[in-house]
């Protein structure tokens, strides 16, 4: 019988973290790092109501992207996103749009700390 924090940690062993990807991002320095984290999701099998041959059935796949400041040691076992938040982006006071992400779904996660503005009204670099 395992508990809870063996679950956790054994889905953890299997996360991107784990196996390399996202090589930009450090999980393990604290900080409310600005990030895009892939991500697989539950979805469902088919494109629409009604019956699905067994014979025929092809699975595809859901594969999100979140993007946000990640909340350090917010849930064990999760990543947590969060898309907004108020005052000092790395302490902040305040935030919204949380999004809780199993550790085992997570594919890849990327820095996105080099910034480069963008004129929001020419799409110019530089803005």
């Amino acid at each position: 019988m395992t508990d809870e924090n063996d679950d956790a940690q054994s889905a953890e062993g299997n996360n991107a973290w784990e196996q390399g990807n996202g090589d930009n991002f450090d999980p393990d320095d604290g900080q409310w790092q600005l990030v895009l984290v892939q991500w697989a999701d539950a979805h469902t099998g088919e494109d629409g109501p009604g019956w699905t041959s067994t014979e025929d059935y092809v699975p595809g796949t859901c594969m999100p992207m979140t993007v946000g400041w990640i909340w350090p040691d917010c849930k064990p076992g999760y990543l947590t996103i969060c898309g907004t938040v108020m005052n000092d982006p790395m302490e902040p006071e305040t935030v919204s749009d949380i999004n809780h992400i199993p550790l085992a779904c997570v594919t890849a996660v990327y820095s996105l700390a080099y910034a480069i503005p963008i004129d929001p009204f020419t799409e110019e670099l530089g803005g």
